[in-house]
């Protein structure tokens, strides 16, 4: 098991990101349509415990991920496990079969950048807005890497945090 170390932002003009990611030499990795498909027991015992599992299609890979409850402090932590999928029918299947229901889903077009061992992204969410994030292994890069691209406002919270704010009681967000 691993840790994902993270912090997200609002953005008002991803343009103004992309110039700036461009101008410090950060290397653009591609572009992706990603759907998110999260599953919990009928008795919600993941989202209880501020745990889920999510099945990631990430352009033509398919990842299974088990995140847990994220600890305390202005950083996302959490402790991780994924493994990559054949078949994105069956292990939904499976998962049903284990009792597991699907909660939400959602889409996102994500742009990739790498900069000084962290991964950047931009996503865009339907009806929801632009967001950047960024993924490195400890808070002190995240944040060196937040101020080199003036990047305002980086947080600890989910994308599901910021559907749940903009769209209440919706089951689906897709383009």
């Amino acid at each position: 098991m691993s840790k994902e170390i993270e912090m997200k932002a609002e953005l008002e003009n991803p343009e103004e990101l992309r110039k700036k990611l461009k101008e410090v030499g950060a290397k653009f990795l591609g572009k992706k349509r990603v759907v998110d498909i999260f599953f919990d027991f009928p008795d919600k015992r993941f989202e209880k415990e501020d745990k889920y599992l999510r099945l990631r299609k990430n352009g033509e890979k398919i990842i299974l991920e088990f995140k847990g409850s994220k600890e305390e402090g202005k950083t996302k932590i959490r402790e991780e496990t994924k493994t990559e999928i054949k078949d994105f029918v069956e292990i939904v299947k499976i998962l049903n079969f284990l009792g597991l229901d699907i909660i939400f889903r959602y889409e996102k077009n994500r742009e990739t950048h790498y900069l000084d061992s962290a991964e950047i992204v931009i996503d865009e969410l339907p009806k929801i807005g632009w967001f950047c994030e960024i993924e490195a292994e400890n808070e002190d890069i995240i944040r060196q890497i937040g101020k080199k691209l003036e990047i305002k406002n980086l947080n600890n919270r989910s994308y599901r945090y910021y559907i749940e704010k903009y769209n209440k009681n919706i089951k689906e967000l897709v383009f």
